[in-house]
C-alpha cells in the first residue's frame, strides 16, 4: 500500500468569500474539534495504519504528535523554524519524513521522538512527500517544478519534471512505478518509470491544482484545486472529467478509501465534501468551522478521518458509515 500526503500550504493567502454549498443528500456525521495547543497553521497530518498514532506538521517548525488516536496532542521539537509542509511515514510509524520551506527535509527513525535535518540539495519550497509504505522509495515535489527522489530516505537526487509549475502533490501506484503530480496551474504530470522521466497530461481546466489521490493500481484518480475544482480519471490519468463539487471555495486536499468508493475533499471556509459513489456526486458536510482546511487523512477503510487547518485546527470523525 502506498499513501500520498500532500497539502496546498498557502498559509497567508486571503480566504475567498463564503459560498453556499449544495446539501441534497443525507446530513453529515459529526466532526469534532480537538485541542491542538497551538494557533499556528497546521498543514499536514499522517497516521499509522491502525490510526492509533498520528503526527501533524505546520508553520514555523510546528510539530505535534498523538498516541491515542488524535484525542490529545503534544508538541514535539522539530529543530527548525522553517514552515513544515508535508509529513509521511511508514505504515507502522517508526520512520517519518517531513518536507518544507527552504528545501527542508526532516527524518526520524524512532517514531518522531528525534528529528534530523538532511540535505535536499535545494532551497525551494518542498510541498509534498510521498512513498511506499515501507519507506524504501520516496519522492518529493516542490516549487518551480522541483522533484527529488530517494531510495534510502537519506540521500536525495533531483529529477527533471519538465515544468516550472509548483508540484503541490504526488501520488503513485503501490509498486511506485507509475506516479502522478498535481502541478499548479492546469498541469498534471505523469511518470511510468518510477519518477525518472515525466510527461504532461491535459487536465482540461485552467484552475490551480493542489492535491491528487487514487487507487493503489492507479487506474482511478482524483484531483482537486481552486474554485471548487474536482477532476476524475478512470484510465490512469490519460483523460480527466470534471465533477460538480457544488462550491467555488478552493479545495486543498483529497482522500479516499482503499476501494475508492468513498472520497473526501477539504478546503477553504471550512469546506468538507464527501462522495459515496466513487466521486461522481459530492455532498457538503458540516465541519463546524470557517477556517481553511489544508489536509485530510484517514484509515484506508474510512472509519477514522482527521483534518488539519489554519489557526491550529484539528478535526476528527469516527466511523462515518455510508448514508441512506
Amino acid at each position: 500500500m502506498i499513501v500520498a500526503v500532500g497539502a496546498w500550504l498557502v498559509f497567508h493567502s486571503p480566504a475567498p468569500a463564503p459560498q453556499k454549498l449544495h446539501t441534497g443528500l443525507t446530513p453529515t456525521k459529526q466532526w469534532s474539534a480537538r485541542a491542538s495547543g497551538t494557533q499556528n497553521d497546521l498543514g499536514s497530518i499522517f497516521a499509522t495504519s491502525d490510526g492509533k498514532r498520528l503526527w501533524v506538521s505546520g508553520e514555523v517548525g510546528t510539530l505535534l504528535s498523538s498516541d491515542d488516536g488524535g484525542q490529545h496532542w503534544e508538541p514535539r521539537e522539530s529543530g527548525t523554524q522553517n514552515d513544515l509542509g508535508s509529513i509521511f511515514g511508514t505504515s507502522d510509524g517508526k520512520r517519518l519524513w517531513i518536507a518544507g520551506a527552504n528545501g527542508t527535509l526532516l527524518s526520524s527513525d524512532d517514531g518522531g521522538q528525534r528529528w534530523h535535518q538532511g540535505g535536499s540539495g535545494t532551497n525551494e519550497w518542498l510541498y509534498s512527500i510521498f512513498g511506499t509504505s515501507n519507506g524504501k522509495r520516496l519522492w518529493v515535489g516542490g516549487a518551480r517544478g522541483t522533484i527529488l527522489t530517494s531510495t534510502d530516505g537519506q540521500h536525495w537526487h533531483a529529477r527533471d519534471s519538465g515544468t516550472n509549475e509548483n508540484l503541490e502533490s504526488i501520488f503513485g501506484t503501490s509498486d511506485g512505478k507509475r506516479l502522478w503530480a498535481a502541478a499548479g496551474l492546469r498541469t498534471i504530470l505523469e511518470s511510468d518509470d518510477g519518477g525518472e522521466r515525466w510527461k504532461r497530461r491535459e487536465s482540461g481546466t485552467q484552475n490551480y491544482l493542489s492535491s491528487i489521490f487514487g487507487t493503489s493500481d492507479g487506474k482511478r484518480l482524483w484531483v482537486v484545486g481552486a474554485k471548487g475544482t474536482i477532476l476524475e480519471s478512470d484510465d490512469g490519468g490519460t483523460h480527466w472529467t470534471p465533477r460538480d463539487s457544488g462550491t467555488q471555495n478552493d479545495l486543498r486536499s483529497i482522500f479516499r478509501t482503499g476501494d475508492g468508493k468513498r472520497v473526501w475533499a477539504v478546503g477553504d471556509e471550512g469546506t468538507i465534501l464527501e462522495s459515496e459513489d466513487d466521486g461522481e456526486h459530492w455532498t457538503a458536510r458540516d465541519s463546524g468551522t470557517r477556517n481553511r482546511l489544508f489536509e485530510i487523512f484517514g484509515t484506508s477503510d474510512g472509519t477514522r478521518l482527521w483534518v488539519v487547518g489554519d489557526k491550529g485546527t484539528i478535526l476528527e470523525t469516527a466511523v462515518p458509515g455510508p448514508t441512506g
